[in-house]
């Protein structure tokens, strides 16, 4: 068997990742992350990044909402413009990235405020 991080496949783990001002994301320990943010955030840039690997992380604001996430200098957005969550309290945003190469992450599907 060989490594499924970066792959979308049914029985794939939900990585939580740890709310703290810089969120690291080693890739190795999932491909689908989540956090809820409880103050605004930088999301690093993540290690382990395989190329071709699709990721995902669903983004959760607080009780309180307005939370904002920065993303480290590998993320890349359509026009170089990086996505604004939804502020709502507990609203649930999904980001979706596939890596062009071991470090750049192309953000190639983003969903707002699933309810």
């Amino acid at each position: 068997m060989g490594d499924y991080y970066g792959e979308i496949i049914p029985t794939q783990i939900q990585q939580e990742l740890t709310d703290e001002a810089n969120i690291s994301w080693n890739m190795a320990d999932g491909g689908f992350a989540y956090i809820t943010l409880a103050g605004n955030r930088t999301l690093d840039n993540p290690i382990n990044v395989k190329a071709g690997g699709r990721y995902i992380i669903r983004v959760v604001q607080d009780a309180i909402g307005g939370r904002t996430l920065a993303y480290g200098a590998n993320f890349k957005f359509p026009g170089g413009v990086s996505v604004t969550l939804s502020s709502s309290a507990n609203a649930v945003d999904m980001l979706e990235f596939v890596a062009h190469t071991s470090t750049e992450l192309y953000l190639v599907n983003a969903l707002f405020n699933i309810k």
